[in-house]
């Protein structure tokens, strides 16, 4: 009878455990950033086709720099991303945030930019583009936090 009710209350607190461990992984273990699981490296290189007017302005630039390829990850104008980037300018801001810094700001986009420079060193950074006054320009140049 002893050896039962020992084995009943080993029972129950294996059972409360796994029941504790699955809660906390539900509710207090946060997932990845969402933009580490929907967003992937594109390379833009001469026979690239871009997607939208940033990623011309994109390849024109590299163009222009002798830097192709060049990879990508356009973000958009996603404002979880947004929040998590860190310039030179802003810390993450809002959109708000950015229509007061670019009076007049019609558009925005973010994007991680990779790319070897002449003498074969990796840069990486995260640029935000602007779109002011028909134009596309950079807005500021950072990265993203975790």
């Amino acid at each position: 009878m002893n050896n039962k009710r020992i084995l009943f209350v080993f029972i129950i607190m294996v059972v409360v455990l796994l029941a504790g461990y699955f809660i906390y992984t539900s509710f207090f273990l946060k997932p990845s950033p969402k933009y580490a699981q929907e967003y992937e490296w594109t390379i833009i290189d001469e026979y690239y086709t871009p997607k939208d007017l940033v990623e011309d302005f994109i390849k024109q630039d590299a163009i222009a720099k002798n830097n192709l390829p060049v990879n990508i990850i356009n973000y958009g104008d996603d404002k979880s991303v947004l929040r998590k980037f860190r310039g030179k300018r802003f810390a993450g801001p809002t959109e708000a945030q950015l229509r007061m810094m670019f009076n007049g700001l019609e558009d925005w986009k973010l994007v991680d930019i990779q790319y070897k420079t002449e003498k074969d060193q990796e840069i990486q950074r995260t640029v935000l583009y602007v779109y002011l006054n028909g134009e596309w320009s950079v807005g500021d140049s950072g990265e993203l936090t975790k």
